[in-house]
């Protein structure tokens, strides 16, 4: 019908959990789905939004930014999109899990939209707010109780609605 569609899956590595998510672990991905015209991820387990390397939060096992930066590298490369990922707050206090991503209030987002600016250079930045009042990961502003989730904090986000507003 002359609409231009483009595919652009998240595919991981085959162990998300162990697998660096490394440049040349990115390209394997990349090489096993050559029908995608691009990929996303999604998010990386036990990652933040600050390098490993980072005096204020380091020594994580993976961070957000360098597995982006390696994912975008190897998709420009590879003459493919990047589709970049961006949420301002995850805490699954629901799953078992228990999964939390700290950002240290705008200071994460700031990592963040700074690698997806200057390194990362993707087509397109997905906000990503996964199951939104249960997981917490909301961007639009809101007044009214979100949640009666026990350990689910209900509160507005209306600071990461004006942040967001100055990074798009």
């Amino acid at each position: 019908s002359g609409i231009n569609v483009a595919f652009i899956p998240y595919f991981d590595r085959p162990h998300p959990n162990w697998d660096k998510p490394s440049y040349d672990n990115w390209v394997k991905v990349i090489n096993a789905y050559p029908a995608a015209d691009g990929l996303f991820n999604f998010l990386m387990p036990a990652s933040t939004p600050f390098y490993r390397d980072d005096s204020n939060i380091g020594h994580h096992q993976w961070s957000i930014m360098e597995a982006d930066e390696a994912l975008a590298k190897a998709l420009h490369d590879k003459g493919k999109l990047y589709m970049s990922p961006f949420m301002p707050y995850y805490w699954a206090v629901c799953h078992s899990a228990r999964q939390y991503m700290e950002h240290q209030g705008g200071r994460g987002m700031d990592n963040w939209w700074t690698s997806i600016i200057t390194k990362q250079r993707p087509q397109i930045v997905e906000i990503v707010t996964w199951n939104d009042y249960s997981e917490s990961t909301y961007v639009q502003p809101t007044r009214i109780p979100l949640s009666k989730t026990n350990g689910i904090p209900s509160t507005p986000h209306l600071g990461y609605y004006e942040l967001l507003k100055y990074y798009i």
